[in-house]
């Protein structure tokens, strides 16, 4: 857990969101926001404009350490010379670290705006309890 929150430090030197306490523990939190079942994401992204969302089950990655899953949308876009809406992919993995915390990873791409096809967006959400009682 200290290695990759050591990482995460060196890999997104830039933090718009830190220390963000939520009512929940660890478990309650992969209930909430992460499980199979959990209507959060489609609700968040439906409210910033997303339409059509299908999103994989996780399953297990290669490796037996992470879960994945890939989530399929079509997205509003506001950039000169692009359409108003574009095809996106999240690419999505997490894993728990016991009672130590839990790494959500986050690759987003999108199709038919120019240039799309040269990068993508990351990134990493940790999430740590409080104390070790939560």
């Amino acid at each position: 857990w200290n290695e990759i929150k050591t990482k995460t430090r060196k890999d997104f030197p830039s933090c718009p969101v830190m220390n963000r306490r939520l009512p929940c523990n660890v478990d309650s939190f992969l209930e909430k926001f992460i499980a199979n079942d959990s209507d959060f994401l489609p609700s968040y992204m439906t409210g910033r404009g997303c339409k059509e969302m299908t999103a994989s089950p996780w399953v297990l990655d290669d490796d037996l350490l992470w879960q994945k899953r890939s989530l399929h949308y079509i997205r509003p876009i506001n950039a000169p010379l692009a359409p108003p809406t574009a095809l996106a992919r999240k690419e999505q993995r997490f894993r728990t670290y016991g009672k130590h915390g839990i790494c959500v990873e986050t690759r987003t791409y999108t199709e038919g705006v120019p240039v799309s096809d040269c990068f993508h967006i990351k990134d990493r959400i940790l999430v740590e309890p409080i104390s070790d009682s939560d």
